[in-house]
């Protein structure tokens, strides 16, 4: 199962340096120990493609905390696309690198 980092970084979500960036804040974490995380994002396009990204997120060795979830239609009615802003608190154990 991927990573939070891996997912946002295979979605383009995130860029290399915030990506690195947390990454060494996690390095900080003694290994076993619980660390939070918090982090938003948006995803668009068809009902199935946003269901199977959230899908994606709630499967793992982690709990995310959803605090924020507002889903919209797409400046553009007749593409039938819609958009989901999530903000969230990511729960995990750091595991041995």
């Amino acid at each position: 199962m991927a990573s939070i980092a891996e997912f946002l970084v295979e979605k383009h979500r995130i860029t290399a340096d915030q990506l690195a960036a947390y990454l060494q804040a996690l390095a900080s974490v003694p290994e076993g120990d619980l660390f939070v995380s918090e982090f938003s994002l948006s995803i668009s396009g068809k009902l199935r493609a946003i269901s199977s990204n959230l899908e994606k997120l709630r499967t793992g060795d982690r709990l995310i905390l959803v605090s924020n979830l507002v889903f919209s239609e797409s400046d553009t009615a007749s593409d039938q696309t819609l958009r989901v802003d999530i903000s969230a608190e990511v729960f995990a154990m750091r595991k041995p690198n």
